[in-house]
């Protein structure tokens, strides 16, 4: 996410920096409670953005950025999503690029023609 903030793209969450932020938990071993709150947060993350940068972790994980992209779509963000998208049929219905760096660079473009 570095590329996005050099670029001044304000970058409003990040999963990877939230897991490292906590210690490095992500889903197991957390109560019910935090889950609740890690889900909470994240969805008001994605509803103060002006796009969805969708980064499709390697199989088999995934279940979370499936909901983030149906959450977002449901709220008439546009997702941009790089990586394996072809593991879901529902990456068809958003912008698809292979890359990451191919994925901020058209994310960087719709913000420039905003």
């Amino acid at each position: 996410m570095a590329a996005l903030r050099m670029a001044g793209a304000v970058v409003t969450s990040t999963w990877v920096e939230a897991i490292e932020a906590d210690g490095g938990r992500t889903n197991e071993g957390l109560s019910r409670s935090e889950r609740l709150g890690k889900a909470w947060t994240c969805e008001r993350e994605i509803e103060s953005s002006g796009v969805l940068l969708l980064l499709v972790p390697p199989a088999p994980s995934g279940i979370g950025c499936g909901y983030e992209m149906g959450y977002a779509r449901a709220l008439g963000l546009p997702v941009i999503a790089a990586g394996d998208t072809e593991r879901t049929v529902f990456a068809a219905t958003v912008e698809e690029h292979r890359s990451d760096l191919d994925a901020i660079a058209a994310v960087l473009r719709m913000a420039g023609e905003r």
